[in-house]
């Protein structure tokens, strides 16, 4: 069903947008929470209460109600041990609150408290470019963005927070490998709305290049300091060294180009309703009968404990590459992967081959017989039937050692023939989609990545089915 833009705009403001009331009501729980840690820290450390700041997105109000978390930063003076400060707070947080270390750049701590959940983060008073860790721009970037008015323009960043999320690149995480929450407020103070950022993202051709503050006196001045490596170059207007969007993956910047062009062509609230990245349940119920039972997909099931999420997931990476790319040595074709995991309790890895099993034969291309390689080919393959081809060149009748997917990651994890990190897991299954779909996919929050996974990269096209 086709709306117009105001109405989808409407749509995110009543679902996402927190009222006055209840961003004053965060306020006044993230400032008793601000007293507490500040009780802990004071007579351990030479801070004061002014130096626990509150960031991120609550004080501006650009967060979205119901998915959120409280940024408290501690600014010492000294150049202390971030972990030391994260371990004293554990150890003297009262037992009343759940307690977490979580890694960025450097350990920080999640606490649970007053129904909400706080990120307690350790950083230093310095300033560019002398920054002692990265953590020390963000009392920059809140500043900065609170005096271009950001806060003026709160719905505007919502809403385009909101249309990155359903498009599956809100976050600069490296599982997601999408647009952070700054560079988000960047976007809207660039292109000045929700409205005009799709705009502009549909015109998008890389590299594109955003510096608000015109550090760089041209545009060929950014690419000579930042390289073509990204897709997109936003100068942070507090470090004219940084790209904000340098976590922004190939995938991600496609992705968002493809969605505003869609969106703006055809104004829709089912984009935001069907989005397997904001309602997953509706979306499976729909296009259910794309994501087919006996696609050629195997999974390799991990089960472990909890996991730090950043670490894990590259890990999970690394290994997903390097298993595809050995069972591609032994003639498999493998079209596409994808790495799963809940953090708690365990992951999936997923490959969709272009068939589960493969000839007994396979015809392998040789050199010419006026190349030097001749000898060393004939010699090599001594004991196999070869000809030379209509095309003058050799040809080898080769068998595969393996003619299952499935034997040959077997054989890779069995056999260590690719480095598996230590305590990556503790137990591994191999199955078809087919044969534990039910079982597996039970689980919502896989079901929902796997439904991502098969068409989420195209959902919005898929509409009209």
């Amino acid at each position: 069903m086709k709306s117009t833009i105001d109405e989808i705009k409407n749509y995110i403001d009543r679902n996402f947008c927190p009222t006055k009331e209840e961003w004053i009501n965060i306020l006044e729980k993230s400032e008793k929470v601000r007293e507490y840690i500040f009780s802990i820290l004071k007579n351990k450390y030479n801070v004061s209460k002014e130096d626990l700041v509150i960031l991120g997105s609550v004080p501006r109000m650009t967060y979205l109600k119901n998915d959120f978390d409280v940024d408290v930063f501690i600014r010492f003076e000294d150049d202390v041990d971030p972990k030391s400060v994260v371990d004293f707070l554990i150890d003297n947080v009262n037992t009343r609150y759940k307690t977490r270390v979580r890694y960025a750049e450097h350990p920080y701590l999640e606490l649970f408290a007053e129904g909400l959940t706080f990120n307690i983060v350790p950083s230093f008073k310095t300033e560019y470019p002398n920054w002692l860790s990265p953590m020390d721009r963000s009392y920059f970037h809140h500043i900065y963005l609170v005096e271009r008015g950001i806060q003026e323009l709160y719905k505007e960043v919502i809403r385009l927070k909101v249309f990155l999320k359903a498009t599956g690149v809100y976050g600069a995480e490296v599982y997601v490998g999408g647009f952070s929450g700054y560079l988000t407020e960047l976007l809207i103070l660039e292109y000045g709305g929700f409205e005009e950022a799709l705009s502009n993202f549909s015109n998008w051709q890389p590299p594109v290049i955003i510096d608000l503050e015109k550090h760089y006196s041209s545009r060929q001045a950014v690419l000579d300091a930042f390289g073509y490596r990204t897709p997109l170059i936003v100068v942070d207007p507090i470090d004219r060294g940084r790209n904000v969007a340098a976590a922004l993956k190939h995938k991600s910047f496609s992705k968002t180009i493809s969605a505003s062009k869609y969106l703006m062509e055809q104004p829709s609230i089912n984009f935001f309703e069907e989005s397997p990245h904001l309602s997953g349940v509706q979306y499976f119920s729909k296009l259910g009968r794309l994501v087919k039972y006996d696609l050629p997909i195997l999974v390799i099931y991990l089960e472990h404990g909890k996991k730090i999420e950043d670490i894990h997931y590259s890990q999970l990476e690394r290994l997903s590459r390097k298993i595809k790319n050995m069972a591609e040595e032994e003639g498999f074709n493998i079209l596409k992967t994808g790495v799963f995991s809940d953090y708690e309790r365990c992951s999936a890895l997923f490959f969709l081959f272009s068939e589960l099993e493969r000839p007994k034969y396979e015809k392998v291309k040789g050199p010419y017989p006026y190349m030097q390689s001749e000898r060393r080919f004939l010699e090599k393959n001594l004991q196999r039937i070869k000809w030379i081809g209509e095309d003058g060149r050799w040809y080898v009748l080769k068998e595969g050692r393996f003619l299952r997917a499935r034997e040959v990651l077997k054989h890779i994890i069995d056999n260590k023939l690719v480095k598996i990190p230590k305590d990556l897991f503790d137990s591994y299954e191999i199955f078809t989609i087919e044969e534990r779909y039910e079982e597996v996919l039970s689980d919502t929050q896989l079901q929902i990545w796997y439904i991502n996974f098969v068409v989420g990269d195209e959902f919005w096209t898929l509409q009209q089915l």
